[in-house]
């Protein structure tokens, strides 16, 4: 049905008068009977690019609108009622949207477009962008500092209609980073609190998410909002953009990760990054950093065989701490985090073998005892591992994820604790074998002696 509806379409734009403006940045635009072959072309062109394009939400077109928030960066697709099949007669919805970030502005537009135009150039059919109506191919391009409000009407229908996009852009002039106070005192580092390493440095609470106007979500195994989890770090070699490793800001100057990801790095230091305030791999914007690593610190008895002990620091060039980009708490020494629920993000393999994330993701799962995970593993599991996952699967950390923190929000403070790194486990989300993590309260004090000791 799908094909029999591109061929009609295909046809039927064929023997029209501009069927399409060219997109944005295109050198040639078909304005009077197009070709068969260029609207073919154009239409492949448009399916080429949302093939590529980063995961979206993509809203319906609704008699009684509600306002959507937008996070910064955050993007979302509307179309015409059907598209790409041809739109009905006597239609009449639309869209709200407003920017939940007072750094961001509003932007839409409209790679696809095509309402009908009457020959007195009055436009029967029509998106009302604000007070501005457009019809024919001439596509709005609009940009806002406050709310959007978009209207499609339709009298004839029949026609091929649009798809657009609207996101919330980043203003680089808006951009400030958090300085607690006007004296720079200096903030002890303790499980829990505040984690800085000297008193003249611009300083951050820890474990504060990106929560603008209460736009966050929790979520199981879906992407995250934009920059909604400031620690997250991902590893990367020099000359690429895949993350093959995450990691967690601890302050300013150090990255905690798993030794199993950084042993590889040892003595090539040069060779790898550390990406900081990343969202969409393929679309880095102003706010991500990518930082060279100065020194890599393993755990002294960490054991490649058996991954225990399977922790390492990285100490990197000094990060600038802002609402995007900030440190994740350490937890309570005295706390075991079994039976809670943890959080643990990345940009790893979505299955087993598969591809890896363009967009940051998340998962919860339920963390448990150390007696219950040696059903699964025996006397591999040290009393340095933390078990998460479900007895029946399908929710996991999994290749690429190494590295990576599972973050508890405590019921103390608030605030989010880092209680383990994602270290190994058999397969992905399978039945009966939870993730496998390094258990953070094991470490504290080789922790603060190596950020105490770089002071």
């Amino acid at each position: 049905m799908l094909l029999l509806s591109w061929v009609f379409l295909i046809l039927l734009l064929s023997a029209m008068e501009s069927p399409f403006a060219a997109a944005s940045g295109a050198s040639e635009v078909c304005t009077t009977n197009c070709p068969l072959g260029s609207i073919f072309s154009y239409l492949l062109k448009v399916m080429a690019n949302d093939a590529i394009m980063p995961p979206q939400t993509n809203l319906k077109c609704s008699k009684n609108s509600t306002r959507t928030l937008l996070a910064a960066e955050e993007e979302v697709q509307i179309n015409s009622p059907n598209f790409p099949s041809l739109y009905p007669a006597k239609t009449e919805c639309g869209w709200k949207f407003k920017r939940s970030d007072p750094a961001t502005r509003l932007t839409l537009s409209c790679p696809a477009f095509y309402l009908k135009k009457a020959k007195n150039e009055n436009c029967t059919d029509y998106l009302q962008v604000n007070d501005i109506k457009y019809c024919g191919s001439k596509a709005p391009v609009f940009n806002a500092t406050e709310d959007l409000a978009l209207t499609f009407k339709s009298e004839d229908g029949l026609m091929p209609g649009f798809n657009c996009t609207i996101a919330a852009n980043l203003l680089k002039d808006k951009l400030q980073p958090i300085v607690k106070d006007s004296n720079n005192a200096p903030e002890t580092v303790e499980s829990g609190d505040t984690q800085t390493t000297n008193s003249t440095e611009k300083q951050t609470r820890c474990g504060e998410k990106y929560d603008v106007f209460g736009i966050t979500r929790i979520v199981g195994g879906e992407q995250t909002t934009p920059y909604e989890y400031p620690w997250q770090v991902g590893l990367v070699q020099t000359s690429s953009r895949n993350v093959f490793c995450g990691g967690s800001i601890i302050t300013k100057n150090w990255i905690l990760t798993a030794a199993h990801c950084a042993a590889s790095m040892v003595d090539k230091e040069s060779r790898f990054k550390v990406l900081v305030g990343a969202y969409i791999l393929s679309s880095p914007t102003i706010i991500q950093r990518s930082l060279s690593i100065r020194r890599i610190i393993l755990h002294e008895n960490y054991n490649p065989h058996e991954l225990d002990n399977d922790i390492a620091f990285l100490e990197v060039d000094p990060i600038e701490f802002s609402p995007r980009v900030g440190p994740v708490c350490l937890p309570d020494p005295q706390g075991y985090y079994e039976n809670v629920t943890g959080t643990v993000t990345g940009w790893g393999t979505l299955k087993a073998d598969g591809e890896p994330s363009n967009v940051l993701m998340e998962v919860r799962v339920p963390t448990m005892t150390n007696a219950k995970c040696r059903q699964a593993y025996g006397d591999y599991l040290t009393q340095n591992m933390l078990c998460a996952g479900y007895a029946r699967g399908g929710k996991d950390s999994c290749q690429g994820d190494s590295g990576g923190p599972l973050v508890y929000q405590s019921s103390k403070h608030g605030r989010w604790e880092q209680i383990g790194i994602v270290s190994w486990g058999s397969g992905c989300a399978g039945v009966g074998t939870p993730g496998v993590y390094t258990r953070l309260t094991s470490y504290i004090d080789w922790i603060n002696n190596i950020i105490q000791g770089s002071n």
